[in-house]
């Protein structure tokens, strides 16, 4: 939760570049654990990921298979690999109100999943997991559209979720703050 949320923080359409200390920080905030990088080529394959204006997608996909494929991160590899590939998409503005999860179609698929993440480390080729990434990115996007236009989400729906008490805005208010933090105990002597 602590990496997803510093993504939707930090990253959503961002001009940042992605350096290895953007990486470590997400394996940090998954793990819990310092500067573990197993591997010190991981700066030279973000440059190789940023290097061409490809479309977000494929960075995404490109992400994911180098950093799951050199094993920069030990067992959590794989779960930082991931972390990674929505980081690109988060930052090209993927997110659509967090709605897509990629993920969710890689666990529909999980056997041509597997197949195509080791035959893109075995083979050096990684043109099928590509392919695999964009179709369960439009899948999801389709999946999202298909919510949307089928008015699931009705505009007195929303107005009733945004409908807040005095006590409910008074403490968003507080929050507009940069510095502001907030806890049971700091509500309680507001209210």
């Amino acid at each position: 939760k602590k990496a997803l949320d510093y993504l939707v923080q930090e990253w959503l359409v961002s001009s940042k570049t992605v350096n290895d200390s953007t990486i470590i920080k997400l394996d940090q905030l998954l793990t819990g654990i310092k500067n573990r990088i197993e591997n010190t080529d991981l700066p030279n394959s973000l440059r190789y990921i940023q290097a061409s204006p490809d479309h977000a997608v494929i960075q995404a996909g490109l992400a994911q298979i180098l950093i799951q494929s050199e094993n920069f991160f030990g067992d959590d590899s794989a779960q930082v690999a991931s972390l990674t590939s929505t980081l690109f998409l988060y930052k090209y503005g993927y997110d659509f109100r967090i709605f897509i999860a990629i993920e969710e179609y890689f666990y529909m698929q999980k056997d041509r999943y597997n197949r195509l993440i080791n035959q893109s480390i075995r083979d050096v080729n990684v043109t099928p997991w590509l392919e695999f990434v964009v179709e369960g990115t439009e899948y999801q996007l389709n999946k999202i559209l298909k919510q949307i236009s089928s008015r699931e989400y009705e505009a007195t729906q929303v107005r009733q979720l945004l409908d807040l008490n005095e006590r409910q805005k008074n403490i968003l208010s507080f929050l507009d703050q940069s510095s502001s933090k907030i806890n049971n105990k700091t509500v309680q002597k507001m209210f």
